[in-house]
C-alpha cells in the first residue's frame, strides 16, 4: 500500500512545465475507463446491485469489464446474456443467418459450440473472417464489438440464440 511519503518521493517537479495546467474531460474519461476496466468485482458489486443487476457475479464482471465504456454498459451485456435485445440482421445476410440457425450444433451450448458452428458455416458458405463472424455477432449481441461470442453463448442458451437468429 502506498503511503503519502512514498508518493511524494516519486514526484520530480523539474518534469513539469511552466504553462498552466489544462483540464481535458476526455483525459478524465479515459482514466475513468481504465480504472473501471481494471476494477475487481468486489469494487463494483454494490454499483451493479444498485443498477438492478443483483444476480451479477464475478464471472459476469470478468467477462464484460474489458468491453465496456461505462458501468451502465454492464446492463446491456446482462441483457445480451440473460434478457432481450434488438438483434441486428442486415437484409443481405438474411439467408446466411437462416443457414446459421440450421447449422447450430445440437446438444449443450458451451464455449466449444462457437468453433464448431463457425467451422460448419465456413465449410457450407465459403465465408471467412469478418463476413463469417460479424453477421452472427450482430444477430446475437446487437453490437459489432464486445466480449468474445464463444464466451457469451453458454449464458445465452439455445432458446435465446435461436430467437435472435429468427428476428
Amino acid at each position: 500500500s502506498e503511503t503519502l511519503e512514498n508518493l511524494i518521493e516519486g514526484v520530480d517537479l523539474s518534469g513539469f512545465g511552466r504553462a498552466s495546467p489544462r483540464f481535458d474531460p476526455a483525459d478524465l474519461g479515459m482514466l475513468t475507463l481504465r480504472i473501471l476496466q481494471r476494477s475487481d468485482f468486489s469494487d463494483v458489486h454494490g454499483d451493479l446491485y444498485s443498477m438492478g443487476l443483483d444476480e451479477a457475479d464475478e464471472t459476469f464482471w470478468n467477462l464484460i469489464r474489458e468491453n465496456i465504456n461505462s458501468l451502465e454498459d454492464a446492463t446491456y451485456w446482462w441483457c445480451v446474456m440473460h434478457g432481450t435485445i434488438d438483434s441486428v440482421i442486415d437484409a443481405d445476410d438474411g439467408d446466411y443467418i437462416a443457414m446459421a440457425q440450421d447449422l447450430l450444433p445440437d446438444g449443450d451450448i458451451t464455449e466449444d459450440t462457437w468453433g464448431e458452428w463457425t467451422a460448419s458455416l465456413k465449410e457450407k458458405t465459403g465465408r471467412k473472417g469478418k463476413q463469417l463472424f460479424l453477421p452472427l455477432r450482430l444477430a446475437l449481441t446487437g453490437r459489432a464489438q464486445g466480449p468474445e461470442v464463444k464466451t457469451l453463448l453458454p449464458y445465452m442458451g439455445r432458446d435465446r440464440i435461436v430467437s435472435r437468429l429468427q428476428s
